[in-house]
């Protein structure tokens, strides 16, 4: 049982190494970016909020991150564990999700940050080719194809894709060395940081030390008394709340209801008032002797 964090730049096979570390320990990986990419997909107020903040290019707000992380850590599938790969990126996301697993009486190991050497890395990424047809992989410098620009595995077209480009990978890593400095502020002993590499199952086992190390040292929450009670009095608070927007909705429906008869009263009235006036100005029928 391990619950912890997976963080590497775009394109370092992150997602890879999560899903291995998943299958180790038997628990589910979290991706901060599906869950993201999920919830706009869902047309929820929260996925066009979303979805409004990615527009401009920027990161996601961190309240909005956390509120996708909060529903799926609710979940019954991550009780026991869970690998996040992709977040959180920031001390408040770091923060939020802390407290949110201590509130559930969950404890929250740590980080797993892959570190790249910057001309390695950039190396590693502009060198890529990606095949149109079966959508293999290829590098010019460490695997190159048989046939230029042709796909060992189907003989299709190899091609450079948009994000291998310089310019964006430049960025990419610049925003993720970003990341570093508050989480390493933030988690202190419970980050541990590994060299990445060309070598997957190298770079594979030092990130399965590192989290090893992070389970060991990982203390077991227990909830307090105090803390029961903290998440009764809450839930007792919650259900007070609903319970007077219930009661206040009532009085307002009730009065508009009230409101609606007023002025159905108030429209029928004058045709009541004509109508009386036509049946006393009506000449009585005489009676046959």
């Amino acid at each position: 049982m391990i619950r912890m964090a997976l963080l590497g730049p775009e394109g370092s096979g992150k997602d890879e190494y999560a899903n291995k570390l998943a299958d180790k320990y038997g628990v589910p990986v979290v991706a901060v970016s599906e869950l993201l990419r999920s919830e706009v997909e869902s047309g929820s107020q929260l996925g066009l909020d979303i979805q409004k903040g990615q527009k401009g290019k920027k990161p996601v707000h961190d309240d909005l991150v956390l509120q996708v992380m909060y529903q799926r850590l609710s979940e019954k599938d991550v009780e026991d564990g869970f690998i996040l790969e992709g977040g959180p990126k920031t001390s408040a996301q770091a923060e939020g999700v802390d407290a949110f697993l201590l509130r559930q009486g969950r404890g929250f190991a740590g980080v797993v940050l892959i570190r790249y050497d910057y001309d390695e890395f950039m190396e590693s990424m502009t060198g890529r080719l990606t095949c149109r047809e079966c959508g293999s992989i290829f590098n010019i410098y460490t695997s190159p194809p048989v046939v230029e620009k042709m796909c060992d595995e189907c003989g299709g077209r190899l091609h450079r894709r948009v994000d291998d480009r310089e310019e964006t990978i430049s960025r990419r890593l610049r925003e993720y060395e970003s990341v570093e400095e508050p989480l390493t502020k933030f988690y202190q002993d419970r980050l541990e940081i590994v060299e990445g590499g060309f070598d997957d199952k190298s770079v594979f086992k030092s990130i399965s030390r590192a989290a090893e190390k992070l389970k060991k040292a990982a203390p077991e929450i227990q909830v307090s008394s105090t803390q029961e009670e903290e998440t009764v009095m809450a839930d007792e608070e919650k259900k007070k709340k609903a319970a007077a927007k219930k009661k206040v909705a009532a009085k307002k429906k009730k009065a508009a209801s009230k409101k609606k008869v007023a002025a159905k009263k108030k429209k029928a009235a004058p045709k009541k008032k004509v109508a009386a006036k036509k049946k006393k100005a009506a000449p009585k029928k005489k009676v046959a002797a």
